[in-house]
C-alpha cells in the first residue's frame, strides 16, 4: 500500500518532467502545471498559426528564436489575413449599400402604391356616384317617357 502511494500518488515525490527535452526533476503534485505552462519544453503552437504559419507545435523554448527567423513571414501572413478580412468588409460594404438601395425603392415603391391605391379608393368613390347619376337620370328619362 505504502509502495503504491509512494510509486503513483504522492504529491510530494520527485518525478522527472515529461516534456521531451526537459531535464527537470518536479514535485508529482505540481507536475501537471509544470508540464502545461511552465516547462521551456512545453508544446506550443506559434502565435502567428491563427495567420496562417505552419510551423505547427514547437517547444516553448524554440518559440522566440522562431519568431525571429520568421518574422517576415510573420509579417506578409498577417497582411494577406487582414487584406483578405478588409476584402470581405468592402464586399459586405458593398452589399450594405444595395440593401439601403433597395430598401430605399421599396420605400418609395410603397409610397407610389399608397398613392395609387388612394387614386383608386377615390376613383372607385367617383363611379358609385356616377352610376347612382346615370340611374337618377335614367329614372327621370324613363318618367317622362311614360307621362308623355
Amino acid at each position: 500500500m505504502m509502495k503504491t502511494h509512494m510509486n503513483e500518488e504522492c504529491p510530494c515525490v520527485v518525478v522527472p518532467c515529461t516534456n521531451h527535452g526537459c531535464q527537470e526533476q518536479i514535485a508529482r503534485g505540481v507536475l501537471r502545471r509544470h508540464v502545461k505552462h511552465e516547462c521551456l519544453f512545453r508544446s506550443v503552437k506559434c502565435s502567428f498559426a491563427k495567420y496562417g504559419c505552419n510551423i505547427g507545435r514547437i517547444a516553448y523554448s524554440d518559440l522566440l528564436k522562431h519568431n525571429k527567423e520568421f518574422e517576415v513571414q510573420h509579417l506578409h501572413l498577417q497582411v494577406a489575413y487582414h487584406g483578405s478580412k478588409i476584402d470581405v468588409l468592402e464586399q459586405v460594404g458593398v452589399f450594405i449599400l444595395y440593401y439601403m438601395h433597395v430598401h430605399k425603392k421599396i420605400r418609395n415603391d410603397k409610397k407610389t402604391m399608397n398613392e395609387m391605391n388612394s387614386m383608386i379608393h377615390h376613383l372607385n368613390r367617383e363611379l358609385v356616384e356616377s352610376r347612382a347619376k346615370v340611374d337618377r337620370i335614367e329614372a327621370l328619362v324613363m318618367r317622362n317617357i311614360n307621362f308623355r
